[in-house]
Protein backbone atom coordinates (compact mmCIF):
# COMPACT_ATOMS: atom_id res chain seq x y z
CA UNK A 1 0.00 0.00 0.00
CA UNK A 2 1.19 3.45 -0.63
CA UNK A 3 1.34 6.34 1.86
CA UNK A 4 -1.49 8.37 0.23
CA UNK A 5 -4.23 6.22 1.75
CA UNK A 6 -7.18 8.43 2.87
CA UNK A 7 -8.01 6.09 5.72
CA UNK A 8 -4.74 6.37 7.65
CA UNK A 9 -5.03 6.35 11.41
CA UNK A 10 -2.82 9.39 11.74
CA UNK A 11 -4.02 12.57 9.98
CA UNK A 12 -1.33 14.63 8.34
CA UNK A 13 -1.06 18.44 8.57
CA UNK A 14 -2.74 19.02 5.18
CA UNK A 15 -6.03 17.37 6.29
CA UNK A 16 -8.28 19.60 8.46
CA UNK A 17 -9.09 18.30 11.89
CA UNK A 18 -12.27 16.22 11.65
CA UNK A 19 -13.53 17.49 15.03
CA UNK A 20 -13.21 21.12 14.01
CA UNK A 21 -14.86 20.42 10.66
CA UNK A 22 -17.77 18.60 12.32
CA UNK A 23 -18.18 21.39 14.89
CA UNK A 24 -18.21 24.01 12.14
CA UNK A 25 -20.76 21.94 10.25
CA UNK A 26 -22.92 21.52 13.35
CA UNK A 27 -22.76 25.24 14.12
CA UNK A 28 -23.73 26.14 10.57
CA UNK A 29 -26.56 23.62 10.71
CA UNK A 30 -27.80 25.06 14.03
CA UNK A 31 -27.58 28.62 12.68
CA UNK A 32 -29.66 27.67 9.65
CA UNK A 33 -32.13 25.81 11.83
CA UNK A 34 -32.57 28.74 14.25
CA UNK A 35 -32.80 31.16 11.35
CA UNK A 36 -35.62 29.08 9.89
CA UNK A 37 -37.40 28.85 13.23
CA UNK A 38 -37.05 32.61 13.76
CA UNK A 39 -38.40 33.30 10.29
CA UNK A 40 -41.43 31.07 10.87
CA UNK A 41 -42.15 32.63 14.27
CA UNK A 42 -41.93 36.15 12.82
CA UNK A 43 -44.12 35.13 9.91
CA UNK A 44 -46.78 33.67 12.22
CA UNK A 45 -46.72 36.73 14.46
CA UNK A 46 -47.08 39.07 11.48
CA UNK A 47 -49.92 36.94 10.14
CA UNK A 48 -51.78 37.12 13.46
CA UNK A 49 -51.24 40.89 13.64
CA UNK A 50 -52.58 41.38 10.12
CA UNK A 51 -55.53 39.11 10.85
CA UNK A 52 -56.42 41.14 13.94
CA UNK A 53 -56.07 44.42 12.01
CA UNK A 54 -58.35 43.06 9.29
CA UNK A 55 -60.91 41.95 11.85
CA UNK A 56 -60.91 45.36 13.54
CA UNK A 57 -61.27 47.17 10.22
CA UNK A 58 -64.07 44.88 9.07
CA UNK A 59 -65.85 45.16 12.41
CA UNK A 60 -65.72 48.97 12.28
CA UNK A 61 -67.03 49.07 8.70
CA UNK A 62 -69.80 46.56 9.44
CA UNK A 63 -70.82 48.51 12.55
CA UNK A 64 -71.07 51.76 10.60
CA UNK A 65 -73.11 50.14 7.82
CA UNK A 66 -75.37 48.41 10.36
CA UNK A 67 -76.07 51.72 12.10
CA UNK A 68 -77.02 53.31 8.78
CA UNK A 69 -79.28 50.37 7.91
CA UNK A 70 -80.92 50.61 11.34
CA UNK A 71 -81.67 54.32 10.83
CA UNK A 72 -83.09 53.63 7.36
CA UNK A 73 -85.28 50.81 8.67
CA UNK A 74 -86.46 53.04 11.51
CA UNK A 75 -87.46 55.78 9.07
CA UNK A 76 -89.18 53.23 6.85
CA UNK A 77 -91.09 51.90 9.84
CA UNK A 78 -92.31 55.38 10.79
CA UNK A 79 -93.26 56.15 7.19
CA UNK A 80 -94.89 52.74 6.94
CA UNK A 81 -97.24 53.52 9.79
CA UNK A 82 -98.50 56.52 7.81
CA UNK A 83 -98.89 54.44 4.60
CA UNK A 84 -100.58 51.41 6.17
CA UNK A 85 -97.68 48.91 5.78
CA UNK A 86 -96.94 49.25 2.07
CA UNK A 87 -93.41 50.74 2.25
CA UNK A 88 -92.08 48.39 4.90
CA UNK A 89 -93.39 45.40 2.95
CA UNK A 90 -91.38 46.55 -0.10
CA UNK A 91 -88.25 46.95 2.03
CA UNK A 92 -88.75 43.49 3.53
CA UNK A 93 -89.06 41.93 0.04
CA UNK A 94 -86.00 43.85 -1.13
CA UNK A 95 -83.93 42.57 1.80
CA UNK A 96 -85.14 39.00 1.28
CA UNK A 97 -84.09 39.18 -2.39
CA UNK A 98 -80.64 40.41 -1.33
CA UNK A 99 -80.29 37.59 1.15
CA UNK A 100 -81.28 34.90 -1.37
CA UNK A 101 -79.31 36.10 -4.36
CA UNK A 102 -76.14 37.39 -2.63
CA UNK A 103 -76.02 39.90 -5.48
CA UNK A 104 -77.55 43.29 -6.00
CA UNK A 105 -81.32 42.80 -6.39
CA UNK A 106 -83.48 44.64 -8.85
CA UNK A 107 -85.41 47.53 -7.38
Amino acid sequence: MDGDDDFDDEPDDSTPNATVTMTDYEMKFQEEQFHGIGYLEAFEEAKETRLQEGFETGYTEAFQVSCRIGRILGRCQSMDEKNKGKIFQKVRVFLQEMDKSKTKPSV
